[in-house]
């Protein structure tokens, strides 16, 4: 093997070895530290977010810069409140599901595992109402009926009509729906 070939051929195996270390880092490296950045204690893990047509973190989303700041205060004085209700919805959810799993099945305490689920989830969606409504209330009339326009056009794929169906690529309802009136 020539001089130029040797050379030609280090340079190809530094290359490729440098790649290869830079492809196992970034693999290695993004699935430590993305499991660090999006960890959620165990407590919260099943707790479903509170999902309704209109909650905080969509009025802090469509609220303007100049009241944000009074209202993420809010939310964090409220969060004490309601994060223990989250929690409690998580560990509900997990007992419905171990009820769901027993080896044994038992309807009846499928049933009342459901029943406190609800009541958890119940309790949840009261306390961000609450918090909801303090937000609204904090706002200007204009602010806050220019917020409330926007939350009623729905998501972006909901304003064109367009309602999303779960398979992929699919979507159904009519194409062109009707704009809400004022």
């Amino acid at each position: 093997m020539s001089d130029v070939e040797k050379k030609t051929t280090r340079k190809l195996l530094i290359g490729s070895l440098a790649l290869n270390v830079f492809l196992v880092g970034t693999v290695v490296g993004g699935t430590i530290i993305g499991g660090v950045l999006h960890h959620r204690p165990e407590g919260a893990r099943h707790a479903p977010p509170i999902h309704s047509f209109a909650n905080p973190r969509q009025i802090l989303h469509e609220a303007a810069p100049a009241h944000r700041h009074a209202m993420v205060k809010l939310v964090r004085q409220d969060m004490k409140k309601l994060h223990p209700l989250l929690q409690d919805v998580g560990a509900r959810r997990r007992a419905a599901i171990e009820a769901m799993s027993a080896q044994t099945f038992d309807a009846a305490a499928t049933l009342q595992a459901f029943e406190a689920l609800v009541a958890a989830e119940t309790k949840a969606h009261a306390a961000s109402n609450e918090t909801l409504v303090r937000m609204l209330a904090s706002l200007p009339d204009e602010e806050r009926k220019r917020i409330v326009r926007t939350l009623r056009k729905g998501r972006p794929d909901q304003r064109r009509g367009k309602f999303r169906d779960h398979r992929p690529g699919k979507l159904d309802g009519p194409e062109e729906a009707p704009e809400p009136e004022d």
